[in-house]
């Protein structure tokens, strides 16, 4: 189960400019590309189930939830995370998303920014300098595997069925 304490909706950073939107539609791209899943930019903006007007981090938990990865964003100290927990989503002061790629056993903090050109750069970072340059807030993922996947009477189709076998 992914750890991380959960957020409520009056403290979540806004992140309404259009780069810092752009970046986390790429960043969830990228995640999901990670895993053999090719969206575009409107296929990304459409999977979530909330209708916000902008795409923001709860559209990005939502629109991995839709694409079969757990998923959860709240706040975690930088100096919490470990290797298991990437690549996550983070977001930088400036509030634009960036995609934490890895954690050395040394500590250093592999992050990949994604620029206006579609282009994208790597950087490692210190931890005290991630602490600098990354808000505590993350947005982790991690892909359910098909076997781990619920069957039965907790499944949303079958579940329905075995409520109501009594009327077929």
């Amino acid at each position: 189960m992914l750890t991380i304490s959960e957020l409520d909706a009056n403290s979540v950073p806004e992140t309404r400019a259009a780069d810092n939107e752009l970046s986390l539609i790429t960043a969830v791209r990228y995640v999901l590309a990670q895993s053999g899943l090719a969206y575009s930019e409107g296929a990304v903006r459409d999977l979530p189930e909330l209708n916000a007007e902008h795409f923001d981090a709860k559209s990005a938990v939502s629109a991995f939830r839709h694409s079969g990865f757990e998923s959860s964003y709240g706040q975690m100290p930088i100096r919490s995370m470990r290797a298991e927990h990437c690549p996550a989503i983070g977001f930088l002061m400036s509030g634009e998303a960036v995609v934490v790629l890895g954690i050395s056993e040394g500590g250093l903090f592999r992050l990949r920014y994604f620029t206006s050109d579609t282009g994208s750069r790597d950087e490692e970072l210190a931890p005290d300098q991630a602490e600098r340059v990354l808000q505590p807030y993350l947005v982790l993922a991690r892909k359910v595997h098909k076997a781990a996947s619920v069957r039965g009477k907790n499944d949303w189709f079958w579940g329905s069925l075995l409520q109501g076998r009594w009327l077929y």
